[in-house]
């Protein structure tokens, strides 16, 4: 079996650790892969190492060039690659066109359904994009039960019995420094983009700095909306919140958390959480799509209505204030989910059966 996994991403964030993980997993079971992604740091030189320079072929960054696509068309049939497996919703672009020119079979993983900035128009014109492009596509990934419903609600034409459901997993080892450090702050793997809703969190801190509570505050992450966040900082002066950019593996960095919050506007299944509750971190999370699954209020985390600020900042409060016996055993909930629910093995080992489907 010979995969190539298209991503139009390799830049910091979970969609790319997420194919590092599984491609990891997948030649582990014998699997030949290659990979397709943008020239970007960190992760196209991970992908090189992983699987050999000369299995990674460059496409451009989230955006469709012909000459990409003919480039991928040309290096399949060289490799004579079986299966065709995108992530992502520009990354399908180029795995359903491939269809055209190809024999390969074709899996399409979601990674999230963006339709939150679009207009009526535009949400009519992507729902018939995708219905088109489904015809092309043999088998679908939905990495969250919400995310398959959300979908099978939205496309007018029905793809649930070509559709698995394969949750995104992690490696469940702590693998975070010096775990007797005293917990005391909060921290965030974002992009700052409409989706991340990041301005929601600072919103909360403000609320709370008002209420003279000024946790350390770490974000990582970069994006297009990162100058508006450090405006809002300097506006409310947040001097506790550090905006720390791109780090190669912020798990490692969260043995003084004690909470992880993530304020999407919707998810498929967030990896940063996961990574968290993996390293006993409880996490707030917005309910909306994907994250709902992760946890409920009470086991491992929290759960607060998107747009609800005054919500976030009061959970925040209360989960800076657990301490002793009941904060190990969020944290030991938070573990157990990930354990039972979320590994890495589980996640290979159910994209290997959908790949047997074909």
């Amino acid at each position: 079996m010979a995969v190539i996994h298209i991503t139009s991403r390799a830049d910091q964030g979970g969609g790319p650790e997420h194919v590092k993980n599984l491609v990891e997993g997948l030649i582990s079971n014998g699997v030949d892969c290659y990979i397709a992604c943008p020239p970007d740091k960190p992760y196209y030189q991970v992908f090189s190492d992983l699987v050999g320079k000369i299995n990674v072929i460059e496409i451009p960054h989230r955006k469709f060039e012909v000459r990409a696509l003919l480039g991928l068309v040309s290096f399949v049939r060289k490799n004579n690659i079986t299966i065709v497996h995108s992530h992502g919703k520009g990354a399908g672009v180029y795995s359903r066109l491939l269809r055209l020119f190809c024999k390969s079979k074709i899996v399409h993983t979601f990674h999230g359904f963006h339709v939150g900035e679009y207009g009526k128009f535009k949400k009519a014109v992507y729902a018939c994009y995708e219905s088109l492009l489904s015809l092309l596509t043999d088998r679908f990934i939905c990495v969250s039960n919400t995310e398959l419903q959300q979908i099978s609600d939205y496309l007018p034409i029905k793809i649930d019995k070509k559709t698995s459901v394969v949750v995104n997993g992690v490696d469940s080892t702590v693998v975070s420094n010096e775990v007797d450090c005293e917990r005391h702050a909060i921290y965030v793997v974002s992009r700052y983009d409409y989706q991340k809703n990041t301005k929601e969190l600072i919103e909360a801190l403000y609320i709370l700095k008002e209420e003279h509570i000024s946790p350390k505050v770490v974000i990582y992450g970069d994006g297009e909306g990162k100058c508006e966040i450090q405006g809002l900082c300097r506006k409310y002066s947040l001097d506790n919140v550090r905006l720390a950019g791109n780090v190669k593996s912020p798990r490692s960095n969260y043995s003084d958390a004690k909470v992880f919050i993530n304020t999407s506007r919707w998810e498929g299944l967030p990896f940063a959480p996961l990574e968290a509750m993996a390293e006993g971190v409880p996490c707030i999370l917005s309910n909306v799509t994907g994250n709902r699954e992760l946890i409920r209020s009470g086991e491992g985390g929290w759960l607060y209505e998107s747009g609800n600020v005054r919500e976030l900042s009061s959970l925040i409060k209360a989960s800076l204030k657990l301490e002793g016996v009941a904060w190990q055993k969020m944290s030991d909930d938070a573990k157990v989910v990930v354990e039972g629910n979320y590994s890495k093995g589980l996640m290979v080992k159910e994209t290997l059966n959908t790949y047997r489907l074909l």
